[in-house]
């Protein structure tokens, strides 16, 4: 091995070692970035739900509201272990007041469809189908 080679070798692990060191050193830096990642990424969420809120009021519109309690069951929101999509299921129980019975009748206590309502999916969930 010549002289070069070596020196080639302690540049090469000198760069390595301080590329650690720095990676280390910044660790704070990116915590702090992501925390506040975090925080915009949730008052960006607050702002837009305020605005939103603040939309439906100035236009006189309100939450959709269903005459009769009952939905289809939407695949789409039915994953594949039958979990039930909470943001769906909340959608849909807000929608009607007796729709929330629904679900609490169909599923477990985990939000799990049971397995005897597996035949509703895509299909009217009301007080007559189940």
């Amino acid at each position: 091995m010549t002289t070069s080679d070596k020196h080639l070798l302690i540049k090469l692990a000198a760069a390595t070692l301080a590329g650690v060191v720095l990676w280390r050193l910044s660790k704070p830096v990116r915590d702090t970035l992501i925390s506040v990642q975090n925080g915009l990424e949730s008052t960006g969420e607050f702002i837009g739900e305020q605005l939103h809120e603040a939309s439906q009021f100035i236009h006189g519109r309100g939450d959709v509201e269903f005459t009769q309690a009952g939905f289809v069951l939407d695949e789409r929101y039915v994953a594949s272990n039958g979990k039930i999509d909470e943001w769906w299921r909340k959608t849909m129980s807000d929608a009607h007041p007796d729709n929330a019975a629904l679900f609490r009748t169909i599923t477990d206590r985990n939000g799990h469809l049971l397995a005897k309502y597996h035949h509703l999916i895509e299909k009217l969930v009301d007080a007559t189908t189940i």
